[in-house]
């Protein structure tokens, strides 16, 4: 994830627009996403990923990008 950070935001910080919570373009998607699902951080995207709800449960299903191992 450092290497990640470092090649969108110039810093290997988990802080600001480059911290995992964080959503520097404002698509509802924060970054520890972005970096799963292998999506650019700072340029708007549609969602690659659902998000179903059943009694009980949340399922979460995406395609996971080699480099999110």
């Amino acid at each position: 994830m450092e290497t990640w950070r470092q090649q969108y935001f110039g810093t290997i910080s988990d802080t600001g627009t480059s911290a995992d919570l964080a959503d520097p373009e404002h698509d509802g998607i924060c970054n520890l996403i972005e970096f799963a699902t292998g999506t650019h951080p700072l340029q708007s995207s549609p969602p690659s990923q659902t998000l179903v709800r059943t009694p009980g449960n949340l399922t979460f299903t995406y395609q996971r990008t080699h480099a999110a191992l």
